[in-house]
């Protein structure tokens, strides 16, 4: 599996750097800055939409130096603040909601993106979130075995809606927020540490989620795409 793609034709990029797993087409893209990390999602996000893609699709991709993502609805002007307190790093806006993230080259990132009209997971939000974090939950379980990830659970379910619903475009207000400084419900855990968070885009055809798992560094990342996808 390459790790190292330069893009060229986006289209070609999905015809070519893809096998194909179960009902989903998984790619791998390798180490990319982040706005072709973003381009890339957002494009086949408005491809999905059109109708000129409808096979679902998981995406994994790393980040070829310390980036910031951050949701489109968010104050732009703290994310730049942030990004000087971080060391000048880079920032781009993803096509999701959701807070900020400071992505190391050390970590993975992932998308889903798929047809609504093939009801692949739960419409519902909250209950798609939950169903995509026990899958990754259960991959790196099975990839780290020494390890005891978790879901985080708040108590109510209108607790969880609540929180949730800030990582979906309907109901996210705009303001400013670190994502992986406070756990919602249903991010994944280690121990008090959060180590998956997402966000999400739904639109009336499609459902795009954005995905960052923390890593240590040193791991097999080819081997854990595979555990990853194994489990969709």
């Amino acid at each position: 599996m390459r790790r190292n793609f330069k893009i060229g034709s986006h289209l070609n990029f999905f015809d070519e750097m893809s096998f194909q797993k179960f009902s989903w087409q998984v790619l791998d893209s390798g180490i990319l800055p982040g706005h072709e990390n973003m381009t890339i999602d957002k494009w086949a996000l408005e491809e999905m939409d059109s109708g000129l893609i409808q096979i679902p699709k998981i995406r994994f991709f790393q980040w070829n130096k310390p980036t910031i993502s951050f949701g489109y609805l968010m104050d732009q002007t703290k994310v730049k603040e942030w990004a000087v307190e971080a060391g000048h790093v880079d920032y781009v806006q993803r096509p999701t909601a959701g807070g900020a993230v400071l992505h190391k080259q050390t970590d993975l990132s992932l998308s889903l993106l798929w047809p609504r009209k093939k009801k692949i997971l739960p419409e519902h939000p909250r209950a798609c979130y939950e169903a995509i974090h026990l899958k990754i939950k259960n991959a790196l379980g099975t990839f780290f075995p020494n390890r005891d990830f978790s879901l985080h659970k708040k108590e109510g379910t209108a607790d969880c809606a609540a929180q949730v619903a800030n990582s979906i475009e309907e109901t996210a207000p705009v303001h400013f927020s670190i994502c992986f400084a406070t756990p919602v419900c249903n991010d994944v855990m280690l121990g008090e540490k959060k180590v998956v968070g997402g966000a999400m885009r739904l639109t009336k055809k499609s459902i795009l989620y954005q995905g960052h798992i923390i890593l240590d560094g040193g791991e097999n990342i080819p081997s854990l795409i595979e555990k990853i996808s194994s489990v969709f």
